[in-house]
């Protein structure tokens, strides 16, 4: 018989004792003599058991509240497939007296960050789930939470000094190659190449950063030109143009999910042109079906979330060891096997 179906009654029927002695030893108060301990031990050690730890949470009436930073999911559609998956797990774990919060913040600064992070810390929580966008703030933050022995999981983007209890989310430097690799396979003789960075403080950016890392890497001693290009949110095609200091690229590497953004200046460039960018937010897959993009990298923030706020219960309820990183796929993205991605 498996240790899951063995029951109090079960341990104090082996163990010759009665059913409040196994209560007492299982959860440590009153009582209990050297003898009767030993026998309960010894049953419980030979079937392995191990108390249901969600039952017992639903029983004492106790609850966790989680607080959950990400960016705003009703201003970035990528954020918003990300709530939809908290929202999933939310529902699950409400019925094991699990408390949900998300805290969004502004993109638009850094010092937005912060000021979300602030209220998540003038609140009583238990753990926290946190999309760190910028590095320098997000360590800020990660140490005011070791100070206060509050633990945390993150997701989206790795920061290795972060030291956070699981991360889930890619690969990103891996990442990088890849997107260097589709644009080889695809354009055999470019000469030059370039990442475009939209609309973020990239330096200060460790999930833009290490994608240009990895792409930079694959295409080291190519002879292969690799130009990195910050585009403002207000710059006009011809300004981008002008970024690119007369050339003509080959390829475009977006790192983020807004590519869509890049539309008009798509247009603009030659058919021949390969471009690579993230997410399959709307108007991207629809980009996708006008050919204006050629891959598409999913990093599935559904999922992150979901898993995200998982790890945090099992960590903090079900005493469970979680692995260091939980990294996802890295699935490419083409207007031939589009749609069965988003059924």
């Amino acid at each position: 018989m498996k240790a899951k179906n063995y029951t109090i009654k079960d341990i104090a029927r082996e163990a010759g004792v009665s059913i409040g002695t196994v209560d007492r030893v299982l959860h440590k108060r009153g009582k209990v003599s050297a003898q009767a301990l030993k026998k309960v031990q010894e049953v419980m050690d030979r079937i392995d058991y191990k108390p249901n730890l969600i039952a017992r949470t639903l029983k004492s009436g106790t609850s966790v509240h989680f607080h959950v930073l990400i960016p705003n999911p009703e201003k970035d559609d990528y954020w918003k497939r990300c709530a939809l998956g908290l929202q999933k797990a939310s529902n699950e774990l409400n019925a094991y007296g699990a408390q949900i919060t998300i805290q969004p913040y502004d993109t638009s600064t850094n010092n937005a960050f912060l000021n979300s992070a602030n209220k998540v810390l003038e609140q009583k929580t238990d753990g926290i789930l946190v999309a760190p966008l910028y590095s320098a703030e997000s360590m800020e933050f990660f140490n005011t939470c070791k100070d206060r022995n509050i633990p945390y999981v993150t997701i989206n983007t790795f920061i290795e000094e972060s030291n956070p209890v699981s991360f889930i989310g890619q690969d990103l430097r891996q990442s990088g190659k890849l997107a260097g690799r589709l644009m080889h396979l695809s354009r055999h003789h470019a000469k030059n190449v370039a990442v475009v960075h939209l609309h973020e403080d990239y330096q200060n950016s460790r999930h833009l950063t290490e994608k240009e890392k990895g792409f930079r890497d694959y295409f080291k001693n190519a002879g292969i030109r690799v130009l990195t290009i910050k585009v403002d949110q207000d710059a006009s095609t011809d300004k981008i143009m002008h970024l690119f200091n007369g050339l003509v690229p080959d390829g475009l590497f977006i790192t983020t999910s807004k590519t869509y953004l890049l539309e008009p200046l798509l247009r603009k460039l030659p058919k021949q042109t390969c471009v690579i960018g993230y997410d399959l937010i709307d108007q991207n897959t629809q980009l996708i079906r006008n050919g204006l993009i050629d891959f598409l990298i999913h990093q599935n923030p559904k999922q992150q979330g979901y898993i995200g706020l998982n790890y945090l219960f099992d960590y903090l309820i079900l005493k469970k060891a979680l692995p260091k990183k939980k990294l996802l796929p890295l699935e490419v993205i083409i207007r031939e096997n589009m749609e069965s991605f988003l059924t």
